[in-house]
């Protein structure tokens, strides 16, 4: 019975009268009607279907059942996954896996204790007791990311996100190969901190500057799922490289091993990133030779615009203060659990280490969710508090196993969520077009943050220990609650890149001088009829489109003092229409 209720009902929507009529075999019924102004369906792929099968197919007579050979009725209900959903995720899937390799370039803490004496200090002699001089690679990794964010920029814009994906990736392994040939450190800096790290600077915003055309309102999600890749890359290699070496491959084929793991995916990745065209663009089949990628009809600042603003500078100074505590953790926390007995255990430190990429991972998510849901200040300040807290706690976090990895796990998932919101505040503030340049000098503060901190600890470990340090650390995040209540009273006001021609707002001159515009019917010739003397109304002539696939087309209109029509003209316009 509910099966035959569920029938009725799908019939009732499509059809207005159902009679035992003979049907067509395989006949599709859209569950839409057209459009009464402009006589167009909606389009077919976002339209549920109903399938009607009886009498017929293909010449071949239906099955029968039951006595009297009656036919049967076959009903097929189709309703079509969104294609944009589809073909989004394809591509953030492949973002992700983008960002996994690019990760991997985190693994040099890991690397460092298998790497040979000829590659820890500049001079290639072994100084025990020392602090080795490779710990300088990844800061120098860093600052070349930071100079490859603009080159990956421009080529988004000249060349879309697969071509600049696909070479920042091979640049990105052909660093890996060079160094694994290295037997000095200056060489080997050049090849595995300058020109994987120029790769890395090359890939990194363009999987989800592409995300962000798939899914424009979720920005910040599209950032926190790609960059859950990039977190996890280095807890996932970590394993991997630890088990080549334990297993007796030697530094040089270890890391080229790595390398052909590392082009393997990141090759496949870069072929599954691309960007939502247009229908026009989809058309056009020379578009994808000329078409240029650039991010169109969306007001955004220049860069030197986002540089002279104060609002620059103050997420400037927001990233400063927030990633030079997180950042510093990161380096240092195996140093300071092996400075109390209670927690000096090298396989709890690795462990702890793995679950905090874990929790960074889980935190790009999580925080690029609520930047999305929330805004960017209620979001970071929520970071802001629990980072201040961390800080605060971490000198007390030694009495027990327990209480360190939650400590530091807690950290780095603040990290990972201030890294996931850094970048989409960047193009909520100043616009997708420019955004990779802009970003580009706003990553500054991440590269000398990891730098600054790295000193600042060694300056305050000897005269003030670690509960010096973490109190210092605790001020940089408090400070942050002051910025970011500077920065609401900033925004209050529209920037100047909002007023650019054609991108008005309600404040501007051209947003209270916008041109109405109506549906193209030809004006009446005539006067408005009177229709209480007896008037019959003049036919209005009804214009047919020439294609029924093109869009309603639209037409400006003025007084004939220059201004746009009240919204009383138009209404009386629409009832003469009606009326006729």
């Amino acid at each position: 019975m509910a099966r035959w209720l569920a029938v009725g009902t799908l019939l009732s929507m499509s059809l207005p009268v159902c009679t035992a009529q003979k049907l067509p075999a395989a006949r599709a019924m859209p569950l839409v009607a057209r459009d009464p102004r402009s006589g167009l369906r909606p389009d077919r792929s976002l339209v549920p279907t109903l399938k009607l099968r009886g009498g017929s197919s293909h010449g071949k007579p239906a099955p029968s059942s039951g006595s009297g050979g009656k036919k049967n009725l076959h009903i097929e209900v189709t309703i079509p996954v969104e294609e944009d959903f589809i073909q989004g995720s394809f591509s953030e899937a492949g973002g992700v896996l983008v960002h996994l390799v690019l990760g991997t370039i985190y693994c040099w803490a890991n690397f460092l204790s298998y790497a040979p004496e000829s590659l820890l200090y500049w001079d290639g002699q072994s100084h025990p007791g020392k602090t080795p001089d490779a710990v300088q690679v990844m800061p120098f990794a860093l600052i070349a990311q930071n100079f490859g964010l603009p080159v990956g920029s421009y080529m988004y814009k000249k060349f879309g996100p697969r071509v600049t994906s696909l070479f920042g990736c091979s640049l990105y392994v052909a660093g890996i190969l060079i160094a694994s040939v290295q037997t000095r450190l200056v060489p080997f800096i050049l090849a595995y901190s300058l020109v994987a790290g120029l790769g890395v600077g090359c890939v990194y915003t363009a999987p989800m500057i592409a995300g962000w055309t798939w899914f424009p309102k979720s920005k910040g999600l599209v950032n926190g799922i790609t960059l859950f890749g990039f977190g996890s890359g280095a807890f996932i290699f970590n394993k991997v490289s630890t088990s080549m070496a334990q297993s007796g491959v030697t530094w040089g084929p270890m890391l080229r091993r790595l390398a052909a793991i590392y082009a393997v995916l990141a090759l496949t990745g870069a072929l599954m990133i691309k960007e939502k065209r247009t229908v026009e663009e989809r058309r056009n089949f020379l578009s994808k030779f000329f078409f240029k990628k650039e991010i169109k009809k969306e007001a955004a600042a220049t860069l030197l615009q986002a540089v002279k603003s104060t609002r620059f500078q103050l997420l400037w100074l927001i990233g400063f203060n927030a990633f030079t505590p997180a950042l510093t953790i990161m380096g240092l926390y195996k140093t300071y659990g092996m400075s109390d007995p209670r927690v000096a255990d090298d396989v709890f430190l690795s462990f702890v280490g793995g679950m905090g990429a874990i929790s960074s991972g889980c935190g790009r998510i999580l925080w690029g969710r609520l930047i999305d849901k929330h805004g960017f200040q209620k979001s970071w300040m929520s970071t802001t508090v629990m980072q201040t807290m961390n800080m605060l706690l971490l000198p007390y976090a030694t009495r027990s196993k327990t209480y360190f990895a939650a400590a530091i796990c807690s950290t780095l998932l603040c990290l990972g969520g201030c890294n996931a919101m850094y970048i989409t505040v960047n193009a909520q503030t100043f616009g997708v077009r420019n955004s990779g340049e802009i970003y580009s000098i706003l990553f500054s503060a991440v590269s000398l943050a990891s730098l600054f901190g790295a000193r600042l600890a060694k300056a305050l470990l000897g005269p003030y220990g670690w509960r010096g340090v973490f109190r210092v650390l605790a001020c940089m995040c408090a400070s942050n609650l002051g910025l970011l209540l500077w920065l609401q009273r900033v925004v209050s006001v529209s920037p100047p890149w909002s007023e650019m021609p054609g991108f008005p707002t309600a404040q501007s001159k051209a947003g209270k001088n916008l041109v109405a515009k109506v549906d193209a019917r030809p004006p009446a010739t005539n006067p408005a009829p009177n229709v209480q003397h007896g008037e019959s109304p003049a036919p209005v002539p009804k214009v047919q489109n020439e294609s029924r696939k093109s869009p309603v087309p639209t037409q400006e209109v003025k007084t004939t003092s220059g201004k746009s029509p009240s919204l009383e003209s138009l209404k009386e316009k629409k009832k003469v229409a009606r009326l006729a």
